[in-house]
């Protein structure tokens, strides 16, 4: 088979394949069809050139292979149809590794360099976690506190204390001004 014919009959049969998924969200359908002739593009040059009936059955393979590792109802990517293609002379490539970024140490960095965070990490879980790893030291986070304190009582003035309980929770308070009220 020619590349051509190779690779037109991937795409009949990744298109075929692809029904069962939700395309891309925010993907055009001229991206779509790029995305689909690429992947078919993809699997004609890496198959084994061979008959017509041993290439299908290969397409079938690899789309059984998509279909069984594939944990998604979103459009695999390229990558996964190209992890699915039987290697020649047993080299396979490596999979992909994915790196999780540490939330906390990245918080308790932008905290120690002073730049700015989300009150999320301020006010949340994130913070307390960095102070008790010992990523930051309690004076950082107060002073990220007293600024979100200041910078809240600028927007909402009286107000500022209520609404700030009312999202944050008491974790606030300690960092509230005590008004006459409630002397």
């Amino acid at each position: 088979m020619k590349f051509e014919e190779r690779r037109d009959a991937a795409l009949i049969e990744i298109s075929k394949f692809l029904e069962r998924y939700t395309p891309p969200r925010g993907m055009t359908q001229d991206a779509q069809d790029a995305s689909v002739r690429s992947i078919a593009e993809a699997m004609a040059r890496r198959l084994p050139v061979t008959g017509r009936d041993e290439f299908n059955a290969n397409i079938e393979r690899v789309l059984e292979k998509v279909a069984d590792t594939h944990s998604s109802y979103a459009w695999p990517p390229q990558g996964v149809f190209v992890d699915g293609v039987p290697s020649a002379g047993g080299s396979r490539r490596a999979p992909l590794q994915t790196y999780k970024t540490d939330e906390v140490e990245l918080a308790a960095r932008k905290m120690e360099a002073g730049e700015g965070v989300s009150e999320k990490v301020v006010w949340g879980d994130l913070g307390t976690r960095a102070l008790n790893a010992n990523l930051i030291s309690g004076e950082t986070l107060d002073q990220y506190r007293a600024a979100s304190v200041r910078q809240w009582q600028a927007a909402y003035r009286d107000d500022a204390p209520y609404m700030m309980g009312e999202r944050f929770g008491s974790v606030v308070l300690p960092y509230l001004p005590v008004t006459e009220a409630a002397q």
